[in-house]
This record gives C-alpha cells, structure tokens and sequence, in this order.
C-alpha cells in the first residue's frame, strides 16, 4: 500500500518530501482553518497558500470536503492519501520485515505487560505489500489501534489532569497542552517504532476506510478478531 516516491520528486513545486509531511498530518478532513495550517507550514503568504491548494486540487490529491459546507473545506483523495504513505526507503528483503514484524508484536506485548504506558496496545493489523508476499517488498505496512487505560466516566478536567500528569513525568519538554494530552499516546507509538525504518504505521482510523475497499487484503495480528471485524464492517455500511 505504500508508494515509492524519490526525494528530488516535487509536487505543486514543493519539495515532494516536505508535501508528503504535511498530508500526514491532516490525513483526515481539511477544515475551514486548514488555509491557515499551510501558511503556517510552508512559510507561506496567504496568496501563495490558495494557490498550493488550487495546484493540490489541480493534481488530484485533494477535493472539496463532503463534511463541509464552506469553500475552505477540503480533503484528501486516495491519491492524496497514497503520497501521504509515499516511502523513498529502498526496498527490503522478507528477512529483514520478518524480523521488523516480530519485534513489533514483542513490543505490543511489553507495553500491556507494563505499567509504564497510559496506553494499551488493543489491535495490530497487517497489510500492504509485505502481507502479499511479495519478495522486496517497499516496507511493513501496519495499522495500531490503542486503548487508553483509564475509567471511562473521568470527567473532563480530571481526565486532562492524568493525561497531563503521566506527561510530565517523561521529563520531557511539551511545547503546547495538546502534545502534553497527546503523550501517552504518542509514548506507545514511539516505542512501538522502535527507530525500525521499514515499519509503516497508518493511522487506525485511516486504514478501516481502506478496509471498506472489497479488494483490500489484511491480516489481524494481534486484538480480538471478532469484535475487530464487526468494528471494520460497521464502518462499510
């Protein structure tokens, strides 16, 4: 699933690996303040940031949002979405992602064997290129689903109070409150990683609207099989 793209590649003029950044972050619905997000990101004026738009819609990589009913709204095509997950790594041999996949689950067992983590690991999914078999595969692409390790009925404030707490116990520097809330989160992940080059994450809501595709392929790995499936066939009704 993941496509090869090489860094001397431009896209609307912009370096296509600084391109490829920013569709990662707003995978999902471009909303009315998103104009903003590019000029934030690029640097740009807010002229040239509409005309980065229009060259992103020209190239097929973004639409008019169907969530939306401002001019503004925007989101990602499958195309958009593919060069979001774009990878100029060279291709690996099976080895190499046999060992990546399994330190992977190793790690996914740890981190809900300890209490370390805010987070549990709930699911582990398997797709792409690599499920298929395929000799050099482009990476090992996987989707991660987590499951926050708190009451359900916290409160908002004492909610924020945990999640803000867990984070300054990292001892590391925060530059906004969102990043303290999103810590826990991003603590698994990062651990999940490992630093292992060929591992390609997609978000968990990401891929179950690559799951709705009928020729989509993926293997669970790891979390209940059966409520699994029942959440991902939800989402295609």
């Amino acid at each position: 699933m993941t496509v090869k793209i090489s860094p001397s590649q431009q896209v609307a003029g912009i370096p296509v690996m600084e391109v490829r950044k920013f569709l990662r972050r707003v995978h999902s619905d471009f909303r009315t303040s998103w104009p903003e997000q590019v000029v934030q990101h690029f640097n740009f004026t807010s002229r040239r940031a509409r005309q980065f738009i229009h060259d992103l819609q020209a190239e097929g990589l973004i639409e008019p949002s169907t969530h939306e009913f401002d001019k503004d709204a925007y989101q990602l095509t499958d195309k958009g979405r593919s060069l979001g997950r774009g990878s100029a790594a060279k291709a690996i041999i099976r080895a190499t992602g046999d060992k990546a996949l399994k330190g992977l689950l190793q790690r996914a067992k740890e981190v809900n064997a300890s209490d370390d983590f805010l987070c549990s690991v709930e699911a582990v999914v398997l797709f792409g290129s690599y499920l298929k078999g395929e000799e050099r595969p482009n990476d090992v692409d996987v989707a991660v689903k987590l499951k926050r390790r708190l009451p359900e009925n916290l409160g908002t404030d004492e909610f924020a109070r945990r999640m803000r707490e867990h984070a300054r116990k990292s001892n590391r520097q925060f530059s906004t409150y969102l990043e303290e809330l999103q810590w826990p989160e991003t603590q698994v992940k990062l651990y999940l990683r490992k630093r292992v080059r060929c591992l390609s994450f997609q978000a968990w809501d990401s891929f179950v609207r690559l799951a709705k595709e009928p020729d989509f392929e993926y293997s669970i790995l790891m979390g209940e099989r059966v409520r699994l499936l029942e959440e991902i066939a939800r989402q295609k009704t």
